[in-house]
């Protein structure tokens, strides 16, 4: 059962970044167009409620340290009561590797082996 409950919430991460790179189109760190399998998303949380979100690609995330400065922002909003300092990430890289994004059809999506 928990591999199952862990399963499906992979698989809906995976369709979540697929969707905020589609909303998205291009990382606001160096405006090259976002690959879902190589963008790391940031959801920032205030109890139950995503109150930002955040989209890199990879490379601008590794390299310009995005999470130290999300933190780094997260420590001062959450003094100011504007978030309860909880953050999620989501990396298109290693839902990649567990064969959840990529390698589909003409959209992306999956494609049965029947």
């Amino acid at each position: 059962m928990n591999e199952l409950m862990s399963h499906m919430e992979a698989t809906i991460q995976a369709n979540m970044l697929r969707y905020q790179c589609g909303q998205a189109i291009f990382c606001p760190g160096c405006q090259n167009i976002l690959d879902c399998t190589r963008a790391v998303s940031a959801d920032i949380y205030r109890g139950r409620d995503i109150v930002r979100v955040l989209l890199f690609c990879a490379k601008c995330f590794d390299e310009k340290k995005i999470a130290e400065l999300i933190q780094g922002g997260i420590d001062k909003a959450a003094a100011k009561g504007i978030t309860d300092g909880r953050v999620e990430y989501i990396d298109g890289r290693e839902l990649h590797k567990a064969g959840l994004l990529g390698d589909g059809d003409e959209h992306g999506l999956p494609v049965d082996a029947d």
